[in-house]
Parts: C-alpha cells; sequence; structure tokens
C-alpha cells in the first residue's frame, strides 16, 4: 500500500473510532465525553469520589511526572479517573459510567494511585507496609497493582473509607 494511502486509511480508522474528529482535530475532549457526562454515575462510584475528595491530597509533583498522567497529585488522578465528565484523562472514559467501584479499584493499573489512595484512606500501617513490600517485588505497572490489591482488596479500602467516614 502506498505511503498516502496508509495514511488516509489510518486517519478513517481514527475517525471512526472516535479518536480524531472531522475537522482532523484530536478528540480529547469530544463529544464522546459529552456524551458519557449525560449519563450517571453510579451510586457507588459518586460515593467513592465524595470519599476522595474528603482524603488529604499528596505532594503536588511537576506537570508530566511519570505516574501522574496529567495531574500534579494522586487524588487528583484519582479524582479524575473516577469521573469521566471532568474531562481531564489522557482518554475518555467510555466504561466508568456504568462500573461500580469495586470494578474500577480492580482495574487500575498505575500503582502510586494506590499508593497513595491506600494509606490515605486510614488503611492499618502492617497492610501498608505489606503492600510497599509486595509492589517492591514486581517491575511491571500491572504486576505491582496487582500485588498491592493481593494484600488491600477493595472491601479492605472500602471498610477504611467508611471507617474515616463514620469518624466525620
Amino acid at each position: 500500500m502506498k505511503k498516502k494511502h496508509l495514511v488516509c486509511a489510518v486517519i478513517a480508522g481514527l475517525f471512526l473510532l472516535g479518536i480524531v474528529l472531522p475537522s482532523g482535530a484530536a478528540a480529547v475532549e469530544s463529544s464522546a465525553v459529552e456524551s458519557v457526562a449525560e449519563v450517571e454515575l453510579p451510586a457507588s462510584v459518586v460515593w467513592f469520589v465524595e470519599a476522595i475528595q474528603r482524603l488529604p491530597s499528596d505532594e503536588p509533583v511537576a506537570k508530566g511526572t511519570q505516574g501522574y498522567n496529567n495531574y500534579q497529585t494522586q487524588k487528583d488522578h484519582w479524582l479524575g479517573w473516577l469521573d469521566p465528565r471532568l474531562s481531564r484523562g489522557t482518554y475518555p472514559r467510555k466504561n466508568v459510567a456504568t462500573s461500580e467501584a469495586s470494578e474500577i479499584y480492580n482495574r487500575i493499573v498505575e500503582p502510586k494511585m494506590l499508593l497513595w489512595l491506600i494509606p490515605a484512606a486510614g488503611v492499618s500501617a502492617d497492610l501498608v507496609a505489606a503492600m510497599n513490600q509486595a509492589a517492591s517485588g514486581h517491575t511491571r505497572l500491572a504486576s505491582k497493582s496487582a500485588a498491592i490489591r493481593r494484600i488491600v482488596p477493595w472491601d479492605v479500602l472500602e471498610a477504611a473509607l467508611l471507617a474515616r467516614e463514620s469518624q466525620e
């Protein structure tokens, strides 16, 4: 296939996938995000967002720091990831609006998000130490995150957030 035809085919494919708008502009905050904004989030996600909003923030880092995406804190990273209506992610979230908070927690690949959230939520120091040790034994992001979740599954995190909420 000639280079010109290949480029046209790629652009057409990206257009069909909703990544490129007809004008050729990137669809970072396109109609895909707007249509998700019209969908109501599940109650568990709304609760999770509110719980994270109440947590103390981590120290801001420079924009572009690896593991922080377009954010300066992991708290902001979580809030942007959980609420696609904020349009702050690298790409539009198409399935967050129908996912439960536990499913989202279990899909997180960036370990820095978990390494901030779990201690901030008030999970016991023993589990935090075990989680840090488990994560340090892996090099791949997905493996680190899976190791963390084996030590601190959703029900443990949820219980810590609920206990914190009842103390406020």
